[in-house]
């Protein structure tokens, strides 16, 4: 895979999504879900919004010390 995402709830696994490379067509990328044994096409947004690189986290703000 290209990029794997894993959603959790607490310690539960909610899904697991593994991104494979282009498709010219339809126009979009390769996208396979845990438990399911189908391929399927996404749009490159789907991809552009969870390929995310360490920096671009934001850690929320510490709440000030009394």
């Amino acid at each position: 895979p290209k990029m794997e995402v894993i959603f959790k709830q607490g310690a539960t696994e909610l899904a697991h999504v593994s991104f494979g490379g282009d498709s010219k067509s339809p126009e979009g990328v390769y996208l396979k879900v845990s438990g399911s044994s189908a391929v399927k096409v996404v749009g490159k947004d789907t991809y552009d919004r969870l390929n995310v690189k360490p920096e671009e986290l934001v850690e929320p703000p510490t709440a000030p010390s009394k």
